[in-house]
């Protein structure tokens, strides 16, 4: 009888705590729907807490508020980094025309809710969002911002360094991809609107290393050559940093210079102290000798003693204060180994009294007061008269001009060639298309195909 009434017993309170559990657990379930009720009705007009917009914090707010709350957050002025290859610029968006467009932020507010109320309590709503673009104001701003971070390729070139010849390399360059700007711009910002980076493209020289492989070649061949010259039992030769200096710079490359060749001829009559009758053959021959690279070999010849032609200044219906620019001139002119001294037969001394001929500087309409042959809108030579029009003086001639030509080679040109009337000369026509004008042609009015050149070519120093 004892066991049946523990056993009976037992039952009674497994019965009773039963109960209790089903109590407590509806109970809590009852809590739990309540307070998930009471969230919901709490907050269905209102934003929960941890509702961030663009990364700052909304708080809770009234669905009726929260346009302006959205606008309190000034999200326009806010600031944003743009990187640029290794550039970073900071801006504001409203300044790059980016604005926050608040009926999309708001509608995705009120659809940003867990199933579960509760849970709004626990996460944080990061809300997605759109923005409007003026493209014309973000166009500009962008590339206004960047254009100074831009970068232009480098072509290949060639260099002198330290007297020899060798291949300075490209680089690439970049340049903002306009293109696809809009779209990662509208990406990134999205998903981390503090720091977006700015597409870009490469942009490649134009002029790679490989490609002036052989002019380098050919410039380091010419370094080498055996190039021997000779002044009365002295022998000399130069050397490769020389050769190097006898080119300029043409392009991406170099080229010979028969000026720079003459400095060097001039400054070894400088240091023999003697005057060469050859200079201009001598140039001509190394010229064509490093060209085709072969050796050479030359003489060079001391001059016999030149003839002086004494000259004076003088101007007529222009001021006299324009003839301190045309003494200069004319001394550096004449002077000038390429010029009519070259051959050695005359040497030009500016003077005061006592001259040849008198190398005037003319207004237009006193033109054919030296002579009825003279025109009013060309230089002229009369007798021992050797007159600059001085409108062609500073403005050179429209056929000059057309092809490229300085005022200051016009200069040079006009003094040659007027002078080489007084020396005995008439005119010449252009030897053939591409080829370097005699100084005697009338380059002022008509080219002929030819090269405008101020100085009397070979020829015409040896008819001289």
């Amino acid at each position: 009888m004892k066991t049946k009434a523990t056993k009976s017993n037992i039952k009674h309170v497994f019965i009773k705590r039963k109960k209790l559990f089903f109590r407590l657990g509806f109970g809590l379930v009852s809590v739990f729907v309540f307070i998930n009720l009471a969230t919901f009705i709490l907050f269905l007009d209102r934003t929960y807490p941890q509702t961030f917009v663009s990364k700052q914090d909304l708080g809770v707010v009234r669905d009726i508020d929260i346009k302006q709350e959205i606008e309190s957050l000034n999200l326009n002025q806010q600031q944003v980094k743009l990187t640029y290859k290794e550039q970073t610029i900071e801006t504001k968006l409203n300044d790059i025309g980016i604005s926050y467009d608040v009926d999309s932020i708001e509608e995705n507010i009120k659809n940003d809710r867990s199933w579960l109320p509760i849970l709004n309590y626990f996460q944080e709503h990061y809300l997605e969002f759109d923005i409007s673009i003026n493209e014309d104001t973000f166009l500009v701003k962008i590339n206004s911002l960047v254009d100074k971070h831009q970068q232009k390729p480098q072509d290949a070139k060639i260099i002198i360094k330290d007297g020899k010849f060798e291949i300075n390399d490209e680089a690439t360059g970049h340049e903002l991809n306009a293109k696809e700007l809009k779209a990662q711009f509208v990406a990134q910002f999205k998903s981390s609107n503090e720091s977006i980076q700015l597409p870009s493209n490469p942009i490649e020289p134009e002029v790679k290393a490989k490609d002036l492989k052989k002019d380098l070649e050919k410039l380091q061949s010419r370094q080498n050559l055996d190039i021997q010259l000779s002044f009365e039992g002295q022998a000399f030769a130069p050397s490769p940093e020389e050769i190097a200096n006898w080119h300029i710079k043409s392009g991406n490359s170099f080229e010979l210079s028969d000026q720079k060749i003459y400095s060097y001829i001039n400054k070894k009559s400088d240091d023999l102290d003697a005057s060469f009758s050859n200079s201009a053959l001598a140039v001509s021959s190394i010229k064509q000798s490093v060209t085709e690279q072969k050796a050479a070999n030359f003489s060079l010849l001391r001059a016999p003693v030149a003839t002086t032609v004494n000259y004076c200044v003088a101007a007529r219906g222009v001021s006299t204060n324009n003839l301190a620019g045309l003494s200069s001139k004319a001394k550096t002119v004449y002077d000038d180994s390429r010029g009519w001294t070259s051959t050695c037969k005359y040497r030009f001394q500016e003077t005061t009294s006592g001259c040849s001929f008198v190398l005037w500087l003319a207004a237009a309409d006193q033109m054919t007061s030296f002579s009825s042959a003279c025109s009013s809108y060309w230089s002229c030579r009369v007798g021992v008269n050797v007159i600059i029009n001085i409108d062609r003086w500073n403005n050179a001639s429209p056929a000059w001009n057309q092809s490229g030509g300085s005022l200051d080679d016009y200069r040079s040109m006009v003094i040659n060639h007027e002078t080489g009337h007084w020396l005995g000369f008439g005119h010449y026509n252009c030897g053939g298309p591409g080829q370097l004008a005699p100084v005697m042609q009338q380059q002022s009015i008509d080219l002929q195909g030819c090269q405008f050149n101020p100085w009397p070519l070979d020829y015409e120093l040896n008819q001289l």
